[in-house]
């Protein structure tokens, strides 16, 4: 009995430690570490908290650093938010969605193009998953933030993470040269490409294996399949 009430025990102090999934907390910003990552005083407990459903660029990687500035700006040290906590990672940080009043900061940042949706993981912000994306699209129609950077340089922190780098054009390599002789792709391949370009995913797996290396990023998450959130017709 003895043991088994010691177990216990120690199961009730984990949860103490790391709080339950979609649980509300509150707390005062103490450090922003980077763009997607900040130190939160939960009334004296130190809580590591990363941003859900977003993904910031690295600190080395084009638009990194300006992505740890913004956050800095929109909660600086002393900032009181609240924290809706979905989820826990390997690394023990909170996952969760931080709010500054009523507005959604994992929002903001993408609004304003200094990180990307998350898209693996959206599923863990499913009241706001739509509201992410739609900012995202219309950031990237518009050229801000991180879409505004030429396309050799738009690496996902995702791709950065496994050793993509930036690819330099031959000196006479034109953007517009050798594009694949179909009458059937739509007019976006002479520039760019988005997912809200196309009414079917077919349509978009058709430009995504017309063109190498992804050159519209139209697969977010590597597994061959572009645009996987447009209808399947």
């Amino acid at each position: 009995m003895k043991i088994i009430s010691i177990i216990i025990s120690l199961l009730l102090a984990s949860l103490i430690i790391l709080p339950a999934h979609s649980e509300t907390l509150t707390g005062k910003i103490t450090k922003i570490i980077d763009g997607d990552t900040v130190i939160v005083d939960n009334q004296g407990q130190r809580l590591k908290v990363r941003l859900a459903c977003i993904d910031a660029m690295e600190s080395k990687a084009p638009m990194g650093k300006q992505s740890t500035k913004f956050l800095q700006k929109l909660i600086p040290v002393g900032t009181q938010v609240t924290l809706n906590v979905v989820d826990t990672d390997r690394y023990k940080r909170l996952i969760a969605e931080i709010y500054k009043g009523n507005n959604l900061v994992n929002l903001q940042l993408v609004q304003e193009g200094k990180v990307v949706v998350y898209q693996k993981y959206l599923n863990n912000c499913p009241n706001n998953s739509q509201k992410l994306l739609d900012a995202e699209a219309q950031a990237k129609a518009k050229k801000i933030g991180f879409w505004g950077l030429p396309v050799s340089e738009q690496i996902y922190p995702w791709d950065w993470r496994r050793g993509k780098r930036i690819t330099q054009l031959q000196p006479n390599q034109d953007s517009t040269m050798n594009l694949p002789s179909s009458s059937n792709l739509p007019a976006c391949v002479k520039s760019d490409c988005n997912c809200s370009d196309f009414s079917t995913q077919a349509e978009a797996q058709e430009v995504f294996q017309a063109f190498s290396n992804d050159r519209f990023k139209l697969d977010r998450d590597n597994d061959g399949v572009a645009c996987e959130l447009l209808p399947n017709i």
